[in-house]
């Protein structure tokens, strides 16, 4: 149908957060979501990409959990200038059932700009990436309190070519580093490191 037509499922394996009767801490696992995305148009240094998420409620209420929503964005990445990119996506999440948390619908838009640098061959890490990104989140509908949520997350990505990781299987291995600062208030949290590895079969 399309080069770039493709899913994605996201399971959250364990999930911990405060919530239920008693307000303590609860840890399960959480809402398992699926992913279709869809190509729009791609040139050379400009990219179009439909997706849909569909968020089932695997997960308990008590952790955030137990929600089931329908997502819709738009994304786009431009290769502006040399080896700097915008990327960006912006969208819609629409309740489908009524569990505590999930009962209004709310607005997504993310706008990050990151530089390439390729660096040396013969080093263990390779294919530097860079990039600020600003995430806001607002709710439109369903709730007579309305909020906005705004955070920035510097980060970085690279390749992994240790031995140790490309002996193991014949994909590509890339670590994920940045952290997430809440712009806004009151928060859960004043700032949240993140890590990742991925794998690329």
């Amino acid at each position: 149908m399309n080069r770039r037509f493709e899913f994605q499922l996201d399971y959250q394996f364990a999930v911990s957060n405060k919530g239920g009767k008693s307000g303590s801490y609860h840890t399960n696992t959480g809402d398992t979501t699926i992913w279709g995305r869809f190509q729009l148009s791609e040139s050379k240094n400009f990219g179009q990409i439909f997706q849909l998420g569909i968020r089932t409620p695997t997960g308990r209420e008590e952790t955030g959990g137990g929600v089931t929503t329908a997502t819709m964005w738009y994304q786009f990445w431009w290769n502006a200038y040399g080896n700097w990119v915008l990327k960006g996506e912006t969208g819609p999440t629409v309740p489908t059932n009524h569990a505590k948390d999930s009962g209004y619908s709310s607005y997504h838009n993310l706008l990050a700009l990151g530089r390439y640098f390729p660096g040396s061959k013969e080093s263990w890490f390779q294919q530097w990436w860079f990039y600020v990104l600003a995430d806001a989140e607002s709710t439109i509908a369903g709730t007579p309190r309305r909020f906005t949520s705004f955070t920035l997350l510097p980060g970085m990505r690279c390749k992994m070519t240790d031995p140790l990781f490309t002996n193991i299987g014949t994909g590509l291995w890339y670590f994920f580093a940045s952290v997430n600062v809440p712009m806004t208030g009151p928060q859960s949290f004043s700032y949240q490191p993140i890590f990742a590895i991925l794998y690329d079969y």
